[in-house]
């Protein structure tokens, strides 16, 4: 279970780190009301996100698994975002 405290944090390069961005105010997209607030990344934290994502992807093992791999995977994701969605939807 991941600590809320260090998920409300940028996740960069492998581990939640303090935003150096100040606040971002997070509004729930369906009715637009505020949910939560998180630290915000900075320009150079965005910067070093963006470096570790290419180097993951290009040194990782994703782009070499076969492609029938890749797709069950994606499918696993999309399967437990559906599972969320419905065990959390609104009235």
């Amino acid at each position: 279970m991941t600590d809320l405290v260090a998920a409300r944090q940028p996740y960069i390069d492998g581990a939640f780190r303090p935003g150096a961005g100040g606040e971002l105010v997070v509004d729930d997209p369906a009715t637009g009301e505020p949910i939560a607030t998180v630290e915000a990344a900075s320009v150079e934290q965005f910067t070093i996100a963006i470096v570790a994502a290419r180097r993951a992807f290009d040194e990782g093992p994703w782009p070499r698994l076969p492609a029938e791999e890749r797709i069950a995977t994606v499918r696993r994701l999309g399967d437990a975002l559906a599972s969320r969605r419905t065990s959390s939807s609104r009235p």
